[in-house]
């Protein structure tokens, strides 16, 4: 099992697309996923991209456990994919996934720039499971 992947999100800000590849410690690539940001719900993208602010502007007191799992469930669903989210989920030692953000200082890069601020170790395949984070996955974002 791999201790380090990378996953390489190239964002198309005009389209509201992302392409995630996942690559293995070789650099081989062992999943892959296009995500239609468009097909998401609004309210769980400014989840996504805004967690904090979110959580105090729209949840309810006493709801911020729940919604945090269910952010982390569209996470994993919605903008990992089944393909990538199981790789990561396979195991429970100590890895590392960095996430490249190629573009994310770009001033007309949005969708790239919110992509830095995901909080992409809650991601998790139901509400009542671990999250990623908590199965001992390190994330780390790096953009140019």
């Amino acid at each position: 099992m791999p201790s380090h992947f990378d996953l390489i999100v190239t964002a198309d800000s005009p389209s509201r697309t992302a392409e995630l590849r996942l690559l293995d410690a070789n650099g081989a690539q062992v999943a892959y996923r296009q995500t239609d940001f468009n097909n998401i719900a609004v309210s769980r993208l400014q989840g996504l991209f805004n967690l904090r602010d979110y959580l105090r502007q729209f949840v309810e007191s006493g709801s911020e456990v729940t919604s945090v799992a269910e952010i982390g469930v569209c996470l994993a669903e919605e903008v990992l994919g089944e393909e990538i989210f199981r790789k990561l989920w396979e195991s429970e030692s100590q890895r590392t996934l960095r996430i490249q953000l190629p573009g994310a200082t770009e001033e007309e890069n949005h969708l790239a720039a919110a992509l830095a601020r995901v909080p992409w170790e809650i991601a998790r395949p139901a509400a009542n499971q671990p999250t990623l984070g908590e199965r001992n996955l390190l994330v780390r974002v790096v953009h140019d």
